[in-house]
């Protein structure tokens, strides 16, 4: 969650789930674009550029990160001006870590 002078707040339990430095950075860059509903939209081109990765890298830090319980992605579409549906960027949900189990 962003604040006034741009900073986030990171949950400290995150350290609890063994991830790796890339999935950390991805995580914590998705956290960096979320509001108060803990949801954003990055692109994984905008997600690897941000954290100096892969596209490829991005996409198995996202799978990651979901296999963790730690995020939902949902796949997006929308209409364009020829009422075509075509892919968007997906939506990323953020958990809560106080409620998750890092055993699990």
């Amino acid at each position: 969650m962003l604040n006034r002078a741009g900073y986030y707040r990171m949950p400290h339990r995150i350290f609890q789930h063994g991830l790796t430095p890339i999935q950390f950075t991805v995580y914590s860059y998705l956290i960096s674009c979320t509001g108060q509903n803990a949801v954003c939209w990055p692109s994984y081109k905008t997600i690897a550029g941000a954290c100096g990765i892969s596209r490829n890298a991005a996409i198995q830090a996202i799978d990651a990160l979901i296999q963790k319980r730690l995020i939902d992605k949902i796949p997006t579409t929308r209409r364009n001006v020829q009422g075509r549906t075509r892919t968007s960027n997906n939506e990323y949900r953020i958990h809560d870590l106080s409620e998750l189990d890092p055993s699990a």
